[in-house]
C-alpha cells in the first residue's frame, strides 16, 4: 500500500483551484513556480513560488 504524508491541503481529491485529483508529474520553472499535471482533472496547475 502507498505510504505518504500530507504536507497541505486535507487530502481529499477534488476540482476547486486549491485541490488536484490524480497528480501525475510536477515541473518547476526558472522562477521556481511549480507546475502540476492533474490528470483527473485535465489540466496542468501552476503553483506561485512563495
Amino acid at each position: 500500500s502507498p505510504v505518504g504524508v500530507t504536507v497541505i491541503g486535507n487530502g481529499i481529491p477534488g476540482n476547486s483551484p486549491t485541490q488536484l485529483k490524480r497528480p501525475r508529474g510536477i515541473v518547476f520553472d526558472s522562477a521556481m513556480n511549480m507546475y502540476v499535471c492533474d490528470t483527473g482533472n485535465g489540466r496542468v496547475q501552476k503553483f506561485l513560488k512563495l
